[in-house]
């Protein structure tokens, strides 16, 4: 026997409308409640911590806000110790709630490190990696713990891991393992993984640390080509330099860049035909402008090859060349040496022209300078300069000078052009 149930229109009609009233109360409940977490858990926004509290008791099961509720009590630890154990207790529900956020495990361990257990706060950190493996942050908060706690080798794995994700936190892990891992250069190298833009920190790091000789054999591993490209590789050269170690700079930068254009000068590119990257021009000429003079590599005005390098006055009064033009030639003390060059010049006017000239590195001293360019070198003209290399000297440069004998004089016009520099050593 079947029963059927009628209803007559008005009753559904009711039943209709309290199920829409329930679903609309639901949605908006929801959407007050997303509204909340949304407001309240996100970090950078300014919330009091009572406010966090209340939300939590309407929403206890929302991570989010567990989360941010942890935080804010960690934040105020150092002010009121006794809110460590609330801030646990929120982040070990916001890891009950969300296990796939490596955010919250994070906020454990970081509880565990107020209270000083290393072993919890290692663990926790462990499982944040689990969920985010590839975190550099994660690596490197892991691998100070285990610093810490004395397990060295664990630690030099996470530094490893930490910068080979994030090198700019190469640095600072070195530093670090410096200090607790005696300098022990086996851990130093592994934490610094095989990225040849790390080995290049490493070695300067290392130079920084008076270790030159474990510098350079880090630097002479690295393929040739990869070093030539490398911006580290410049910075390794200036520290070189800034240390006083000229001659081994100057072996590493000419082992770069090479064979020189001729192979009897001990001048690089005295041709001006060789651009050497710019991160790499500690012995290659270095030239700028100035409000006296103008410096440009000219193609049509040569006397041999396809470039020579062009200086215009700007004519101004009491002309000034002292730093535009400069290479500086690391060279046997003692030693006695040739300077010559080509020069050339064009409706050149001035009181008295520059002079090629050798000083020390500052320039505060001229070892020795030609007699003054003149304005009737129309014509390609040579100039020589013999010196001797003074004792006890690593370094010298090469430089074009003008240096106005009175506080004024007149205005240097007109166009020198220069080429074919070379330096060779005299019997």
């Amino acid at each position: 026997m079947v029963f059927t149930l009628k209803l007559s229109q008005p009753i559904v009609r009711t039943i209709v409308f309290f199920v829409a009233l329930i679903l609309c109360f639901s949605l908006l409940r929801l959407t007050y409640r997303h509204f909340v977490v949304g407001v309240l858990a996100t970090k950078g926004t300014s919330v009091q911590q009572a406010a966090l509290a209340s939300a939590l008791h309407s929403f206890p099961t929302s991570p989010r806000l567990q989360a941010r509720y942890a935080d804010v009590l960690l934040q105020q630890v150092l002010e009121s110790p006794q809110t460590i154990v609330q801030a646990e207790t929120a982040a070990t529900r916001a890891v009950q709630l969300s296990p796939f956020d490596a955010k919250n495990y994070l906020l454990l361990a970081a509880a565990k490190s107020v209270n000083g257990e290393l072993a919890a706060e290692a663990t926790h950190l462990q499982e944040a990696l689990a969920v985010a493996p590839s975190n550099a942050q994660i690596h490197w908060r892991l691998a100070n713990v285990l610093l810490r706690s004395g397990k060295i080798e664990a630690a030099v794995d996470e530094f490893r891991s930490a910068v080979t994700a994030n090198p700019a936190l190469l640095p600072l892990s070195l530093d670090l393992l410096w200090q607790l891992a005696d300098g022990e250069l086996n851990k130093l190298k592994h934490a610094t993984g095989d990225k040849p833009g790390n080995q290049l920190v490493l070695a300067q790091f290392l130079l920084q640390k008076s270790r030159v000789d474990d510098a350079n054999q880090i630097v002479n591993q690295i393929d040739p080509e990869t070093r030539l490209a490398a911006p580290e590789t410049g910075g390794f050269l200036n520290d070189l330099l800034t240390s006083g170690k000229l001659e081994a700079a100057h072996q590493l930068w000419m082992a770069l860049r090479g064979s020189r254009d001729d192979n009897q000068s001990l001048l690089w590119n005295g041709s001006f035909e060789t651009a050497s990257p710019a991160h790499l021009s500690q012995f290659d000429w270095q030239l700028r402008s100035s409000e006296y003079a103008q410096l440009t590599l000219d193609s049509y005005v040569v006397h041999s090859g396809t470039k020579a390098l062009r200086l215009d006055f700007t004519g101004r009064d009491t002309t000034r060349l002292s730093n535009e033009i400069r290479q500086m030639i690391v060279l046997r003390p003692g030693a006695r040496y040739r300077l010559s060059c080509f020069v050339r010049t064009a409706k050149l006017f001035t009181p008295e022209g520059p002079r090629v000239a050798i000083t020390t590195q500052d320039g505060a001293r001229v070892i020795a300078a030609t007699n003054p360019i003149t304005t009737e070198a129309a014509n390609w003209q040579p100039l020589t300069l013999d010196f001797s290399m003074p004792s006890q000297t690593a370094a010298l440069v090469v430089t074009v000078q003008r240096l106005p004998k009175t506080s004024y004089d007149e205005p240097t016009k007109g166009t020198i052009w220069f080429d074919d520099f070379s330096l060779t050593p005299l019997p």
